[in-house]
């Protein structure tokens, strides 16, 4: 069974993004309790939000405190070293969270509220560490990140699609006119 009590944080930011991952959690936790066909995978996900909030805590704090470390070169271009062991890998693709599980789509207004603070801005350009753990929560949740949020080279967001032309009725398929009298039937004459 999955708990979820989310340890004490020590920065309002991350207390803001904290009260949005306790909801989602305890709805993953609710599905999961309730024989959800992908429980393994509610518990996963459980896990690595608890680990996102904790993650951005430290962040903020040394954010606060001035004590960032330094930028690291980027390794652009350079290959990687192939994992010791494959790990599980989650699901991909906008709102798969939401897919998943669909009361979590209630905490998004919660994580855009996080997203539209600017100190929130101010520790991504800070700390890019920050965008990396934000940009896939985003996606998770089907929200659209913002523009300083966003990787170099990813294209915006499209617009919204305009919702099609109401079509509109004649008054009479709207409202018929009443029906007069009915006749009485033919039957009730006879044995009336």
């Amino acid at each position: 069974m999955l708990v979820t009590v989310m340890p004490a944080l020590q920065t309002s930011l991350a207390q803001a993004l904290g009260d949005a991952i306790t909801g989602i959690c305890a709805m993953i936790a609710h599905f999961a309790s309730r024989g959800h066909r992908d429980a393994a995978l509610l518990a996963l996900v459980h896990a690595r939000l608890v680990r996102l909030v904790l993650r951005f805590d430290r962040l903020a704090q040394r954010w606060q405190a001035n004590t960032l470390p330094p930028p690291r070169p980027s390794r652009a271009g350079q290959p990687r070293p192939a994992p010791a062991a494959p790990a599980r890998r989650m699901p991909a693709g906008r709102g798969w969270l939401v897919a998943l599980v669909q009361p979590t789509v209630r905490f998004s207004g919660l994580i855009q509220g996080v997203l539209d603070c600017p100190d929130t801005r101010a520790l991504v350009e800070a700390a890019p560490q920050a965008g990396r753990l934000l940009r896939p929560l985003c996606r998770a949740l089907a929200i659209d990140p913002p523009a300083w949020l966003r990787l170099p080279g990813t294209p915006e967001p499209p617009p919204p699609r305009p919702s099609p032309a109401r079509r509109t009725w004649p008054p009479s398929l709207v409202a018929p006119a009443p029906i007069g009298p009915f006749p009485t039937p033919p039957y009730r004459q006879i044995f009336g």
